[in-house]
């Protein structure tokens, strides 16, 4: 009995003593807080064994002050990654090789403490982030999105009591995360934010690739997380995480479409103007020498397009090349084979007319051999080309090199 009341009388002035601290506990440093909850757990355990009950005294207010220390842990850290976000200015960064190995163990679950400050192999980085068959160019604000979740999970583990609060902070950040990237970028609130003057296919990109980063991450840390949960709640939890993921990929698909869309949008604006291109050419006087070079219409379109595929090339990965190339480049054709049909009789009226747009239609043609497109949709720009080659006599070698079109436009980015 005395034995009893001595360690009642003990986990009661330690109980009083965390409530008295709460206040300044809660805002610790996580690795602060967790030898607090060391030292307590392993006072239980003495505490119990000798008293022969539970300390409920004390277990309510360790298990009250870990929920406010979650808390309190999330809205600090949400308010670190809104202010990240708000500052980034969408330019790709190296990873440290620090960086490279804590993505590793993250994928993995093998997270713990790092002692690695001052790693020598800081020194060295690397342009991607490789995760599983993955590289990823990363910024700023995603490097700090993956070191967030590192330390989510490591508090889940060291307190798996408590890995269901953890977990749906873990969910709550890829929500913010995933929502203020397309508010930024997609919704040009990076402008008032960043003061960006624009909002440019390489930030569009780079904004693909920080959202595919971290979806790969999460697809791989799923299960781990998940693991420290037992019982119904860990379904349910697996189901977010989840939904999630389907988050993240349409966010993806969105800046493809985003992507696509400002081409498709230069195209309309260059064959707008093409219908005057013509009218001025069938105005002018008749050439003795006509000579084959391109117009307007092409060169300011085969730059644009140059610039579209050298930033895609740079920055995505092959498959999502594919995609977006690939779609740009067949919208593009139908759109030009569909137009010059309406304008045919004005073309073929004027022979010097005629010239320059078949010497359009070759630069573009040119151009397009750089896009993974499928042969369907080249073949009616190709049938347009011959039908206008043949109208037109061989003309005299053009006096203006035809550029390479890819490489015409290094210091310019089509604006969203």
């Amino acid at each position: 009995d005395a034995v009893q009341k001595v360690t009642d009388v003990a986990q009661g002035r330690f109980a009083k003593l965390l409530g008295v601290r709460a206040p300044m506990n809660v805002t610790l440093a996580s690795k602060d807080f967790m030898q607090i909850i060391d030292v307590a757990v392993e006072f239980l355990g003495v505490a119990e064994a000798l008293g022969k009950h539970r300390c409920l005294s004390l277990r309510t207010t360790l298990a009250n002050q870990i929920k406010a220390f979650i808390r309190e842990q999330h809205t600090s850290v949400s308010a670190k990654l809104a202010t990240a976000l708000e500052s980034e200015t969408w330019v790709a960064v190296n990873a440290p090789k620090r960086f490279q190995r804590l993505v590793d163990r993250l994928i993995t679950g093998d997270v713990k403490v790092s002692n690695e400050e001052g790693d020598v192999d800081d020194e060295v980085s690397s342009i991607a982030v490789v995760v599983g068959d993955g590289r990823y160019r990363t910024v700023k604000s995603a490097m700090m999105m993956i070191q967030l979740l590192a330390d989510d999970l490591l508090l889940a583990k060291q307190l798996p009591t408590f890995a269901t609060e953890v977990t749906h902070c873990v969910i709550d950040l890829l929500k913010q995360y995933n929502t203020s990237v397309c508010q930024l970028i997609l919704g040009a609130g990076a402008m008032q934010v960043s003061k960006l003057k624009s909002i440019t296919a390489k930030h569009l990109a780079l904004a693909q690739q920080s959202i595919s980063l971290v979806a790969a991450v999460i697809a791989d840390l799923k299960t781990p997380t998940c693991e420290l949960v037992d019982g119904p709640k860990r379904f349910l939890l697996e189901q977010e995480f989840d939904r999630s993921l389907r988050d993240l990929k349409l966010h993806k698909s969105e800046i493809h479409e985003k992507l696509v869309s400002i081409m498709r949008d230069r195209v309309e604006f260059h064959l707008h103007n093409l219908s005057s291109i013509i009218e001025t050419l069938n105005a002018e006087e008749q050439h003795d020498a006509v000579v084959a070079s391109p117009t307007e219409f092409s060169t300011a379109l085969t730059k644009e397009m140059g610039t579209l595929r050298r930033v895609i090339s740079e920055l995505l990965s092959e498959d999502d090349q594919r995609d977006i190339l690939g779609r740009v480049g067949a919208e593009s054709a139908s759109m030009i084979v569909a137009k010059l049909a309406e304008l045919m009789s004005s073309i073929e009226a004027n022979l010097f007319t005629l010239t320059r747009i078949t010497a359009d239609i070759e630069s573009i043609l040119q151009a397009m051999k750089s896009f993974p497109m499928s042969e369907a949709h080249v073949v009616p720009l190709e049938a347009l080309f011959d039908a206008l080659s043949s109208a037109a006599p061989p003309p005299q070698t053009s006096s203006v090199d035809q550029p390479d079109s890819v490489a015409a436009s290094n210091d310019e980015e089509e604006t969203a």
